[in-house]
């Protein structure tokens, strides 16, 4: 997934390190990365379609 940046804005990574982007710039992002996030689902070795309390 590529977006478009719209405002010039910095981005502060959990290191502290710091980026910079300028509108215009282009961020690309691999939405299945996150989706396999413990921390962020509780089981995200399966699948929450095949979950029964969704």
């Amino acid at each position: 997934m590529v977006r478009a940046i719209t405002e010039d804005t910095a981005f502060t990574m959990e290191d502290g390190s710091v980026h910079n982007l300028r509108a215009g710039d282009r961020v690309a992002m691999y939405p299945p990365a996150i989706h396999n996030d413990p921390e962020v689902f509780k089981n995200p070795e399966v699948s929450s379609i095949l979950q029964e309390s969704c």
